[in-house]
């Protein structure tokens, strides 16, 4: 717990709140509408009729919502850094029910015999014994996930988040945000300020944050060596700590100096479902990477045994 205390008087001292959103309440809407943002266009050269999501809605999002994201910057994330961040997250949201434009996404192995679904809001598991994924430690009441994320370019999910940081600065701060801004925009994938990662994390238990997204950007205000503008997006069971690359900001920092503490979290005081768990993660190459597998571990507070044999033979009976 001291070490928390710490942590959070360290990004007291260190860092000023630019932005600060959550979905618990009513809709919120984010920017000035006429003008785009991302390509500086007006009304009278393009159009705003979609609905631009700041924060993902592929990560749930449906309150938090930019008047100021033209037609044409929408389509062009949708088609490129919001589809990997969609391939990125599409297991984990299968296992924290996290509901897209499509709703839960399913998860199959890739020999595709064991699955997890969502049927009438509770998670079905269908695990076989040559095809697992799924492991049970009855001692410790745990249950581990092993699973395999979709192909995905990590150059384009670091954008992606770059992409939301940027959707919601206020306007003060987007001055020092166009050199990023342009760098979303564009195919280059060579990084700008340091070379690109996040800090992921996830916080066992039943949706922590009750299906909402909190959210928020810090700028530093001191010469401490770590990321002039950073991002913070919890999701569900998620948590995300992304730098934002700003060259002017920057400019007093070495590459190899740079460093970020971890933020901290109401759950890090106290959890009765676990620790969370947070890891460094490198997003730099344009390259497709496959097979990428990751672990979730879930503590249960009690595990019951059901024996559905008989339930089984009945739904059989019936069926014929």
């Amino acid at each position: 717990m001291d070490e928390i205390n710490e942590l959070i008087k360290w990004w007291s001292q260190n860092y000023g709140v630019a932005a600060l959103y959550d979905t618990a309440g009513e809709k919120i809407t984010v920017g000035v509408a006429g003008k785009c943002r991302f390509c500086g266009k007006d009304n009278s050269e393009t159009t705003f009729r979609n609905k631009a999501h700041a924060i993902s809605d592929s990560l749930g999002n449906r309150k938090i919502i930019s008047l100021d994201e033209c037609d044409e910057c929408n389509g062009l994330f949708g088609r490129t850094i919001e589809d990997h961040l969609g391939r990125y997250m599409a297991a984990p949201r299968a296992i924290s029910q996290i509901i897209g434009k499509r709703g839960v996404p399913s998860y199959k192995t890739k020999q595709k015999k064991s699955r997890l679904s969502t049927t009438e809001g509770c998670l079905s598991i269908e695990n076989h014994e040559d095809d697992s994924f799924v492991e049970i430690d009855e001692n410790n009441k745990t249950v581990t996930y092993t699973m395999t994320r979709q192909s995905y370019s990590p150059i384009s999910v670091y954008k992606a988040f770059v992409k939301m940081a940027i959707s919601i600065a206020p306007q003060s701060l987007l001055p020092y945000l166009n050199e990023a801004n342009r760098w979303v925009r564009s195919q280059n994938s060579n990084h700008i300020s340091f070379p690109p990662f996040i800090f992921e994390g996830f916080i066992p238990g039943l949706t922590p944050f009750q299906n909402n997204i909190w959210t928020t950007l810090l700028v530093r205000k001191t010469n401490t060596p770590s990321p002039g503008v950073v991002f913070v997006l919890q999701v569900s069971n998620y948590l995300f700590q992304i730098p934002i690359p700003s060259p002017i900001i920057d400019a007093d920092l070495g590459v190899e100096s740079i460093s970020m503490q971890m933020f901290p979290t109401p759950f890090d005081l106290s959890n009765p479902c676990g620790a969370v768990k947070r890891w460094p993660k490198k997003m730099e190459g344009h390259d497709l990477i496959q097979n990428d597998e990751f672990k979730i571990t879930q503590k249960c507070i009690e595990m019951t045994p059901v024996d559905i044999s008989n339930k089984k033979i009945q739904k059989n009976a019936e069926d014929k």
